[in-house]
């Protein structure tokens, strides 16, 4: 049985059609939740496809971290109407990036058991990739520790920038009346671009940014990334699952909350 969130409001920080799913799972325990996005995505268009189809032949893996860059990858290739996702291997990270990439008719050749790049770089089997050329399609802020790892095994490994991420532009207005208002009692973060977004526009008033280090509202972190990014901030952590999922953290906030009634 699930917990309940005992009617208590969240803060939803996802981009939009990413935090409605979220609510969705607040309100399936019984929570509310207010959506004001830190973060979106938008493509980035490449006037040269041609170069890029061209390369192709050239990669015997793609590697596809999150959902975001298997969307953008995917979508991008189906535009060229190329078959080439069909007969190349694919490596991802995460049950979502696993289940879009399968929804999309393709096979997954490696998955690392646990959500986190530090458990992908022990597991892939490095010995099947040393005779070719790994492509990496992300978004402008990703790290480059997977990247790192193959170039430091002499695997050549390219990275392909698709898209970027930006702060919406309503989002600093939203956010300041939603603290005005004062209606919730938990903020979530899924990633450390949104935490960095959330903090440059609360530490515009003083007061409420040293209201959340203090810990007036439960903060909750999807994962250890984005905990070191609040941990930078000097913001407290209250939250964090085992399992790197929002339907997780979800579940971690009710057990906190019931913990504390």
């Amino acid at each position: 049985m699930k917990s309940s969130l005992n009617g208590k409001t969240i803060l939803l920080t996802r981009p939009y059609h990413s935090a409605l799913e979220d609510h969705e799972l607040a309100a399936e325990r019984q929570g509310r939740s207010i959506i004001v996005p830190m973060i979106e995505t938008q493509a980035i268009e490449y006037d040269d496809k041609n170069e890029i189809i061209r390369k192709l032949p050239l990669y015997s893996w793609i590697v596809l971290t999150s959902r975001n860059s298997a969307v953008y990858a995917i979508k991008w290739l189906q535009k060229q109407n190329n078959d080439w996702l069909k007969s190349i291997k694919i490596a991802v990270i995460g049950e979502k990036t696993a289940k879009y990439v399968k929804s999309q008719g393709y096979a997954i050749a490696f998955c690392p058991k646990s959500f986190r790049a530090a458990d992908f770089i022990k597991e892939f089997p490095y010995d099947r990739a040393a005779k070719g050329r790994v492509l990496f399609p992300q978004g402008n802020l990703a790290r480059p520790t997977i990247l790192n790892a193959f170039q430091q095994r002499k695997i050549p490994c390219d990275k392909w920038v698709l898209y970027k991420t930006i702060q919406p532009e309503k989002s600093r207005n939203k956010l300041l009346t939603a603290f005005k208002q004062k209606d919730f009692s938990v903020i979530t973060f899924a990633s450390p671009s949104a935490v960095r977004n959330f903090v440059g526009i609360v530490k515009e008033d003083e007061r409420l940014y040293e209201a959340l280090k203090q810990g007036k509202w439960i903060i909750a972190s999807i994962g250890p990334t984005t905990t070191e990014e609040l941990a930078r901030f000097k913001l407290p952590v209250h939250v964090e699952p085992g399992v790197y999922t929002m339907e997780a953290m979800i579940e971690a906030i009710a057990a906190y909350i019931n913990k504390g009634v």
